[in-house]
C-alpha cells in the first residue's frame, strides 16, 4: 500500500476531530485524550483495544476505509473503553463476550444515527422486550438462544494484548481513572448538563450506573491483593518462568509483602455450585500467574478441612478437584489459620453459617460471600459475589 506515516496521521487527526462533533463529544473526547493511538500492519482486525491505554488500527484498512467507516471504527473502540468491557468480562468466554459487546455497541450507534457499515452487528430485534445489557446478550449467546454473526472478530484484547488474559491491576486502575474523567467531563461540559434529552438513552443510563457506588466484586478482590503486595524489581534473582526460553529477565521481590504466605479457603459444602468453583479457579489462577505469592495454600472445607494443596511461587495452577460436599462450619477454618499463621487469608463461602469468632493473630482477611447479600462478618473485609451473573 502506497502511503506515508504523515498521511496516516493526517487521516487520524481528521477522524479524531469528527469525534469531537458527536452528541457525546465531551465523554468520547476525554476518553480519546487518555488513549495511545497506534498502527500495526500485522493486526488481523480493522482495529482493537485493551480498554485501558491503547487503540490499535491496521494501517492498510484504515487508509483505504471511507471517512464514515474510519469514524465508526474509532467511536466503536471508544465505546469498548467507556463501557469498561474488559473489566466487566469477569470469567466469561472472551470471544462470546466480545461479540455481545459488539452487538450492544453497534446497535446503539445505529440507533444514535450513525451510518453503520453492512458488516457491523446491528441487531435491534434483540431489544423487542426491552434493552438488553451486554451480560444478557452474552447469556443468550451461551445458551444458544442467539446465534453469533458469522463475521465475529476479536477487537478486545486483555492484559499485554492477550485476548484471553484479564486486565492487570494497573490496566484496571488506568481504565477506571479514564472513564471517571470522561464521566466528569460529560457532566461538566457535555450537553447532558445543559439540555435534557440531548444524550442518548444508552449513554445517559451508563453514566448514571457508573456514578453509583458499585464496584465489580472482581476489582475489589484484586485491589485487596494488590494492596497486600509491596513489590520491587530485582535482577539479582532471575525470573525462572522465562529460563526455558533462554531469557534472563528480572523478577519481583516483595518488601514486607503480606503475600509471603496467602491462604485461600474454598467452601465445598453442597450448596456451593460448579459455577462458583469455576469462579474460584479463575481467581486463584489470576493470583498465582499475576501476583505470584511466595506461598499459596489452597484449603477446601465444609464442616472440617477436606483438602490442602500448597503452591510455591513458580508452580502452575490448572484448577482443583472438589473434596467434601457436606455442611458448613467456620470453626475448622479459624483453627487452621490460628495454627499455620498465614500472612493473609481469603475465604470463599456462601456464608450460610454462624460468623467466625475474631482471630488472635493480626492478619488481613477478605470474605467473598457467594449469593448471600444479607450476611455479615465480625472482622475483615467483606465483598459480595452474585455468581448467577458470572457463569
Amino acid at each position: 500500500m502506497d502511503y506515508t506515516q504523515e498521511q496516516l496521521d493526517r487521516l487520524m487527526d481528521k477522524t479524531k476531530m469528527q469525534t469531537f462533533s458527536t452528541k457525546n463529544a465531551a465523554f468520547f473526547g476525554s476518553l480519546l485524550c487518555s488513549m495511545d493511538i497506534r498502527f500495526d500492519p500485522k493486526l488481523e482486525y480493522d482495529a482493537c483495544t485493551d480498554c485501558a491505554t491503547h487503540i490499535t488500527f491496521n494501517p492498510d484498512r484504515f487508509y483505504t476505509a471511507s471517512e464514515n467507516t474510519r469514524e465508526i471504527l474509532l467511536i466503536h473502540e471508544l465505546n469498548h473503553v467507556g463501557r469498561l468491557h474488559m473489566i466487566r468480562r469477569g470469567n466469561r468466554d472472551p470471544k462470546n463476550w466480545n461479540i455481545a459487546c459488539d452487538i450492544r455497541i453497534d446497535t446503539d450507534m445505529a440507533e444514535d444515527g450513525y451510518k453503520m457499515p453492512p458488516d457491523y452487528f446491528v441487531m435491534p430485534e434483540i431489544d423487542k422486550n426491552g434493552k438488553l445489557s451486554e451480560e444478557q446478550i452474552y447469556d443468550m449467546i451461551q445458551s444458544g438462544k442467539l446465534k453469533p454473526p458469522p463475521n465475529a472478530d476479536g477487537d478486545l484484547t486483555g492484559g499485554s494484548g492477550d485476548t484471553q488474559a484479564p486486565p492487570t491491576p494497573d490496566e484496571t486502575k488506568l481504565a477506571l481513572e479514564a472513564v471517571a474523567r470522561a464521566v466528569s467531563a460529560e457532566k461538566t461540559y457535555g450537553q447532558a448538563g445543559k439540555q435534557a434529552g440531548s444524550v442518548s438513552g444508552t449513554m445517559e443510563e451508563f453514566l448514571s450506573n457508573f456514578t453509583k457506588p458499585r464496584v465489580p466484586w472482581e476489582l475489589k478482590l484484586r485491589n485487596f491483593f494488590t494492596d497486600l503486595a509491596d513489590e520491587d524489581v530485582t535482577w539479582s534473582r532471575p525470573n525462572r518462568r522465562f529460563r526455558h526460553l533462554g531469557m534472563y529477565l528480572p523478577s519481583t521481590e516483595k518488601v514486607g509483602s503480606k503475600l509471603e504466605h496467602l491462604m485461600y479457603f474454598l467452601d465445598v459444602s453442597s450448596s456451593v455450585t460448579d459455577a462458583d468453583l469455576r469462579i474460584f479457579n479463575g481467581e486463584v489462577k489470576y493470583i498465582q500467574d499475576v501476583l505470584r505469592p511466595k506461598k499459596l495454600t489452597l484449603v477446601q472445607f465444609d464442616t472440617a478441612i477436606k483438602n490442602v494443596r500448597v503452591l510455591e511461587e513458580n508452580d502452575d495452577f490448572n484448577g482443583i478437584t472438589i473434596h467434601g460436599r457436606g455442611g458448613t462450619c467456620l470453626v475448622c477454618v479459624r483453627d487452621y489459620i490460628q495454627k499455620h499463621k498465614p500472612t493473609a487469608a481469603v475465604i470463599f463461602s456462601d456464608m450460610q453459617v454462624r460468623p467466625m469468632e475474631p482471630l488472635s493473630i493480626p492478619i488481613p482477611v477478605l470474605w467473598v460471600a457467594i449469593n448471600n447479600t444479607r450476611c455479615s462478618v465480625r472482622f475483615g473485609e467483606l465483598i459480595h459475589l452474585d455468581s448467577s451473573h458470572d457463569t
